[in-house]
């Protein structure tokens, strides 16, 4: 099955789903229905879940042996919460009645995996389901209580009195916790969704909330059940989650901001990002949301980033059979009508509440600049909305035509701010958004020290990099084999000009021999096409072509002169990482390069293999110089422009 298929089928199902959910047959009388169990069919997730199922219907069955002490003997109380010991139950005939009618309406275990013999067994009077089958799905829509240790289905949304409790039973130690540990099997969504997440211990508890991104923007509690009492846990779930204790706390006074970077490919805006969050203040936390990140190969290791929770959701809006052909209209035929607008703004407002439900921050982030799902579902929230521009979309768009102009046009009306990261930016970016938007220059910052550092370590590609060479065995060897060497990094797209670059080469190697071209791109359209250029080119045996490397300095820092030959650029950067690490560098004089080279009294040349050729017999006559950039104060005042932004 290709993939335009399956992900054909998977919109179907994913768009009947919704419609189900959201249809008022299904949500007639949400809170008419008792006790719905999700069992996951692992051993260690069900076993805890049936100790919490256990002592809801202990419980229950207690008060009537007990009311006139009010304490439920010891061995009443099952295993996971023996250590609770004897607890007053005062006030337990009011809450009682509400279990009592909980119950009444009956227990629907519903299975993911494969069936559940001994659940069945434990619960006798329980009616024994499929997850995925209609009396799954309606038990699901219609029960007042949801106890789960599974994710609920994507569409999914709980109804006006539902409670929602997240059963983990898993033991999780606190040391190991990272937000790069995250384990993108879609339980986040359910844990946003849940009043309540029951946890074994106090370690797994701390360990969850970082590895799953709940610190400082989950609004439930996470419970940890070896430290309160049978009565106190019950009254909790039933009637009042506020009174649960809460195992983790934060603190409310820091601010909160949501960026989006894209597929965070190996590019300079993932570096960009990247460099920004490591200069934020201390008294911010940052999350980052992914689209898919499971799917997405390559992606950086997430230790990288410096941030507080990582949110990674599907990327498919959850809408109606209705809402369909308005969103074939948008997407497919992009256009943009008023009635069309009022559509997919109501799927963007309940996919938000699907997603993350009642989490708001101080600010969102567009940072990619591109995804139109993200554009619509953040242009939904609250908080200071600002959507960045890293490139001229104009060119961009005559040249490839792959940009969603509606979404971007709602956007730019939507979002607070439009941050483009040159001046160079500002006309382009205004043909597109109109007089009306606010549109500012917020630079990128950079990590300049952070570079020299990578410079100094050894060549090393990825187990991904795919490396051109021939009659060399190493990057190595082939930079050590060269008089000279010449350089270039950019993703293989066609405004670099990778071919330009190479045939100015060919025609410079002629004159002087021993020199060598390294190139290095990303992920982009052109590499196949640019290998075959390579391979076939009389100059192979100088010509090394490499294809996703996560660390290229300890490269550029052995090379002698960095080229750039795009036909546009944001804001370059490269020319700074070259200009840091003392590598002379030419740059085509093109919008982008030419304001960042003018500013850092640096050499442009024209955008021609003739302009490059130049440029390179101006090197060997030592007329080209790195950029002189103010390093100290460069980072200081990006950083400033950018909590203008947010402040």
């Amino acid at each position: 099955m290709s993939d335009k298929i399956r992900k054909t089928a998977r919109t179907l199902r994913l768009t009947a789903a919704a419609t189900y959910y959201t249809s008022k047959a299904a949500r007639r009388s949400p809170a008419s229905g008792g006790i719905c169990v999700f069992f996951s069919g692992e051993k260690e997730q069900d076993a805890f879940l049936i100790e919490v199922m256990e002592c809801l219907t202990s419980y229950e069955k207690a008060v009537d042996m007990t009311k006139s002490s009010h304490v439920i003997p010891k061995r009443r109380v099952p295993g996971l919460f023996q250590r609770a010991g004897r607890k007053n139950l005062s006030g337990a005939v009011a809450y009682d009645g509400a279990l009592r009618e909980l119950l009444s309406s009956g227990i629907t275990l519903a299975v993911t995996k494969k069936p559940c013999a001994t659940v069945a067994e434990r619960f006798p009077g329980a009616r024994a389901v499929s997850a995925s089958s209609q009396a799954g799905r309606r038990a699901l829509t219609q029960s007042r209580l949801i106890l789960t240790s599974v994710p609920l289905p994507e569409a999914f949304v709980p109804a006006s009195g539902q409670k929602v409790v997240s059963v983990f039973g898993k033991r999780l130690k606190k040391e190991a916790a990272s937000p790069a540990a995250f384990p993108f099997d879609r339980r986040q969504r359910t844990f946003f969704h849940s009043q309540v997440i029951l946890v074994p211990d106090q370690d797994t508890a701390a360990a969850l909330a970082v590895i799953y991104g709940l610190r400082g923007i989950y609004r439930g509690k996470i419970v940890d059940t070896s430290s309160i009492g049978t009565a106190d846990l019950s009254k909790g779930l039933l009637e009042d989650p506020d009174s649960l204790p809460s195992a983790c706390s934060y603190p409310a006074d820091r601010k909160r901001l949501l960026f989006y970077a894209g597929p965070l490919q190996r590019n300079g805006i993932t570096s960009s990002l990247k460099n920004l969050l490591g200069f934020l203040p201390d008294d911010t936390d940052a999350y980052l949301c992914t689209l898919n990140l499971k799917d997405n190969v390559p992606y950086p290791d997430l230790t990288d980033f410096a941030i507080t929770g990582l949110i990674d959701i599907r990327d498919l809006p959850s809408m109606t059979l209705t809402e369909m052909p308005a969103a074939i209209e948008y997407y497919v035929r992009k256009r943009d009508t008023p009635a069309v607008l009022k559509t997919i703004r109501r799927i963007f407002s309940r996919e938000l509440t699907r997603v993350l439900p009642g989490i708001t921050f101080d600010a969102v982030i567009h940072f990619d600049g591109y995804g139109r799902y993200m554009m619509g579902l953040m242009g939904r929230m609250a908080g200071k909305k600002t959507i960045f521009v890293h490139n001229d979309l104009v060119r961009e768009i005559a040249q490839k035509g792959r940009q969603h102009l509606p979404s971007h046009r709602e956007a730019y009306t939507t979002f607070d701010h439009i941050a483009v990261v040159s001046e160079a930016l500002i006309g382009p970016t205004r043909a597109l958004a109109g007089e009306g938007p606010d549109i500012r220059v917020v630079p990128n910052c950079h990590d300049f020290a952070g570079i020299r550092e990578r410079a100094k370590l050894p060549i090393s590609p990825d187990p991904d990099t795919d490396v051109t060479l021939t009659g060399w065995d190493t990057i190595d060897a082939f930079l050590a084999g060269h008089s000279l060497n010449l350089i270039t990094i950019g993703r293989f797209s066609p405004e670099k000009n990778h071919a330009m670059i190479l045939e100015a080469f060919e025609r410079f190697r002629e004159t002087h021999p021993g020199t060598g071209l390294t190139v290095i791109g990303g992920y982009g359209e052109l590499y196949e096409e640019t290998r075959a250029r390579f391979t076939s080119s009389p100059a192979v045996g100088d010509l090394c072509l490499i294809r996703s490397i996560s660390n290229p300095m300890p490269i550029l820092s052995r090379c002698d002169l960095f080229i750039l030959a795009s036909s546009y650029e944001g804001q370059p950067m490269v020319l700074a990482e070259a200009g840091c690490l003392g590598i002379p560098a030419i740059a085509a004089a093109t919008r982008g390069s030419r304001e960042f080279m003018e500013k850092w009294d640096g050499t442009l040349v024209d955008c021609s293999v003739e302009g490059l050729l130049e440029g390179m017999e101006d090197f060997m006559a030592g007329k080209v110089h790195p950029v002189r950039m103010d390093y100290d104060h460069y980072n200081e005042d990006c950083l400033k422009a950018f909590l203008e932004l947010v402040k």
